[in-house]
């Protein structure tokens, strides 16, 4: 008879799943967590380094010249819709610490924006050679992206350790 928590080779029982799920639910929390918190400090770093006049001039230019009706925005309402929309971020970070999985299908178009967010802003400075409003924090999104992607990454595949119910 095998004792302890494993009962086969391979094979977990009820409370061990239960275990992991809670340690692969706290790790995605906290990853959905410090992404919002890294969102903040960027959405700080713009605003104190001036990327919305560099955002609106260039949104301008590219109206002019493809047509396409990209939005300019001013300042409060800029600052203030970001900060709000990172509020409600990170009011549900206690949701997503409890691992609800609405949340796994959430994090990946966040994880995805705000990776593509930091790219851009790094992209940005190298095809300009200065560096842009925004590029001081760049590297923080990038880190939480990819902290976020492979948190839900791992959420999603945690489903698949099943109980032997002959065991």
């Amino acid at each position: 008879m095998v004792r302890g928590p494993f009962k086969g080779a391979g094979f977990y029982n009820n409370e061990m799943i239960s275990s992991i799920h809670s340690v692969i639910a706290n790790r995605f929390g906290k990853a959905w967590l410090i992404l919002s918190f890294f969102l903040l400090l960027h959405i700080i770093d713009e605003a104190l380094n001036g990327f919305l006049p560099v955002y609106n001039e260039n949104v301008l230019k590219i109206r002019a010249s493809t047509g396409i009706p990209f939005p300019t925005f001013a300042f409060a309402y800029w600052f203030t819709g970001l900060i709000c929309a990172d509020v409600l971020l990170l009011f549900l970070s206690r949701y997503a610490l409890q691992g609800k999985r609405v949340f796994v299908w959430l994090a990946y178009p966040f994880a995805i924006v705000m990776l593509a967010n930091g790219l851009v802003h790094l992209a940005g400075s190298l095809y300009l050679q200065q560096w842009i409003p925004g590029i001081i924090t760049a590297p923080l999104l990038l880190y939480g992206s990819m902290n976020l992607l492979l948190a839900t990454l791992k959420m999603t595949t945690s489903k698949t350790i099943t109980v032997n119910p002959a065991l």
